[in-house]
């Protein structure tokens, strides 16, 4: 704060209280005088934000977060932007002290975020960080399809530490560090994947069957007579290589 000549006082007050200013006055002639005391008292409009901080500071990409503070000098609604410099800023207006905002977490690492007040023109900001954990990358496959020579085929994980097998909601094998489950219907199959921070992300595959279900028709003729020769026709259904007859066994032919 300053006096000019001209007896202004002015300038930006940066503390608040009551202050003693004494004016004294003086002419080309050397004459003087003496005012009374003035008294200035700056009041503080500046909000304050205590407190703010995230309910978790360890968390996974993806995540619904949620942010704390208590807003205080302020009277009515109050503007507030919240932002770690990488997403779109949330801002919005409230009238609430008990300030609480969600927010999506996107990119990984130590994120600093910064919740801003504006007030009684004036602003005011707080920081906080938040370790944002990648998520694991899932990998799913089978050795598949069952068949006749294959009638259980291996589901292999990879992308984590731990994996949950599931079919339908029904989990299959023991949850933990094991990467394989074997397994014998056809369907699709979901793997769980967790990494060491306990971020989670989900994969699938699908397994086929192609085991086919042979039924054999006998012939009706069920008769032979010695020394002449016996042709019966044993008909096969759901097989690719029918049996076409019989003399003296079953024979298959290579098509």
């Amino acid at each position: 704060m300053s006096l000019s000549a001209t007896g202004v006082l002015s300038g930006i007050p940066t503390e608040r209280g009551s202050f003693t200013i004494t004016v004294r006055a003086t002419d080309a002639n050397g004459c003087s005088g003496v005012g009374a005391n003035y008294i200035l008292t700056i009041t503080d409009n500046t909000p304050t934000i205590t407190d703010f901080g995230a309910v978790n500071t360890s968390v996974c990409v993806g995540s619904l977060l949620t942010f704390t503070a208590t807003v205080g000098n302020v009277s009515g609604l109050y503007n507030y932007t919240l932002t770690n410099g990488i997403g779109t800023p949330i801002s919005g207006v409230k009238n609430s002290a008990a300030f609480s905002q969600n927010l999506t977490l996107a990119g990984s690492g130590t994120q600093s975020f910064t919740l801003t007040i504006n007030a009684n023109s004036q602003s005011t900001s707080a920081t906080t960080d938040v370790t944002v954990s990648s998520l694991p990358v899932p990998n799913l496959t089978n050795n598949g399809p069952i068949s006749c020579t294959l009638p259980a085929v291996t589901l292999t994980a990879s992308g984590g530490n731990s994996y949950t097998f599931t079919k339908s909601g029904e989990v299959i094998g023991t949850p933990g560090p094991t990467n394989t489950v074997d397994v014998s219907t056809a369907g699709t199959y979901t793997v769980r994947v967790a990494n060491v921070t306990g971020c989670v992300s989900t994969t699938t595959t699908t397994v086929t069957n192609i085991a086919a279900t042979v039924t054999v028709t006998n012939p009706a003729t069920r008769n032979g007579v010695v020394n002449v020769s016996f042709s019966q026709t044993f008909s096969a259904s759901g097989v690719h290589c029918p049996v076409v007859s019989v003399w003296p066994a079953v024979i298959c032919p290579t098509d």
